[in-house]
């Protein structure tokens, strides 16, 4: 294949991942994380300091290990090795494929931006830390974005065009997963709104390569294409 039959590929993909980008979604998400960092990150995170309960705040601790990378990685390895060796299915080989890359994409940027902007947790402000530091690699400075609404929200989407009949479920758990970070004083909600979006834009972005028919369904065509040329003869 030449570079000039791949260049309109590419540019295909392009078009693609830009016309499925939910406009609303993101404007909303970047006004939270806007309206975030012009004051209501501090004012959320005073407030569940001043008013949660210390059971609370654990039982969103526990509830946010269930966000984590690992509880979403080894089901779809799971599910991608019967897929393939046992129940053979391409689609569905392709959609865990699909979640491990946007798994691994989100995860990869949202490391850096942790890295790149250093921000001190919600936990710190008794301490006096508050905003951001830039390029530390310390956990209790590595709050921007969130990763578990990362991972959360690039599940979800990925869910959400494979299966659409349990979307409300998929929302429930992001908007769940955002709101235990928080309360669980790790992150602000201009973390989750950047994470939501870093997430929501990785697995767009991968849709193309990752979300498409299967050879079956092309094979499946074949069979009356050769009857018509048996009834010809």
């Amino acid at each position: 294949m030449t570079s000039g039959d791949r260049q309109p590929a590419s540019a295909s993909r392009w078009k693609a991942f830009l016309s499925s980008i939910p406009g609303p979604l993101v404007v909303l998400l970047l006004a939270v994380a806007a309206a975030g960092l012009a004051g209501l990150d501090r004012l959320e995170a005073e407030a569940v300091r001043a008013h949660a309960a210390p059971w609370l705040i654990q039982l969103a601790k526990d509830f946010s290990r269930l966000g984590q990378s690992e509880c979403y990685i080894v089901p779809t390895l799971l599910l991608l090795l019967w897929w393939w060796r046992v129940r053979p299915d391409r689609r569905l080989v392709r959609v865990c494929f699909w979640l491990l890359a946007a798994e691994a994409a989100g995860g990869l940027v949202t490391r850096v931006l942790k890295i790149a902007c250093g921000r001190w947790r919600p936990s710190q402000l008794a301490g006096g830390h508050f905003g951001f530091a830039f390029f530390s690699c310390k956990a209790k400075m590595n709050a921007f974005p969130s990763g578990h609404a990362t991972d959360a929200m690039a599940v979800a989407l990925v869910l959400w065009f494979v299966y659409p009949r349990l979307r409300p479920l998929y929302v429930a758990w992001v908007v769940m997963i955002a709101a235990a970070r928080m309360l669980a004083l790790d992150h602000f909600p201009s973390d989750v709104a950047a994470g939501m979006l870093v997430g929501l834009l990785c697995a767009l972005a991968l849709r193309p390569w990752f979300d498409a028919e299967p050879a079956l369904t092309v094979q499946a065509d074949r069979p009356c294409a050769s009857e018509d040329q048996m009834n010809r003869r």
